[in-house]
């Protein structure tokens, strides 16, 4: 796995940095033309807004944590889950009752230190 920063690291909220997508772009190019099917992920910055462009990018991983947790985790995973294709009415909810076990097709989620505020 390659991991690309998408913001300046060290601290959350941080709007993404546009020209991470020509970086993630060039990584996947390079991975397909050596025939590895290695995952990208992408951490900061990451948005409903954004997203479809980073995925489409060549990203397979997407780390979002303010898009996620700021206000209403529920309702923010839920517009997530809604810009992927097949998502169906209640996916969502079912995505979200997971815990830690990793549902299929696409998923937000964020590892919280223990003792975090969030």
């Amino acid at each position: 796995m390659f991991l690309i920063m998408s913001v300046n690291p060290g601290f959350g909220g941080q709007k993404f940095i546009p020209y991470t997508l020509e970086k993630i772009r060039k990584l996947r190019s390079m991975l397909n033309e050596a025939g590895l099917s290695t995952d990208i992920q992408v951490d900061g910055g990451i948005s409903a807004a954004n997203v479809r462009d980073v995925l489409d990018a060549g990203a397979n991983v997407i780390v979002a944590g303010s898009a996620v947790f700021k206000n209403d985790a529920a309702a923010n995973t839920r517009e997530f889950l809604e810009i992927f294709p097949g998502t169906r009415n209640g996916e969502a909810d079912e995505a979200l009752s997971y815990g830690h076990r990793r549902p299929p097709g696409p998923v937000l989620w964020k590892t919280v230190p223990f003792g975090a505020h969030l």
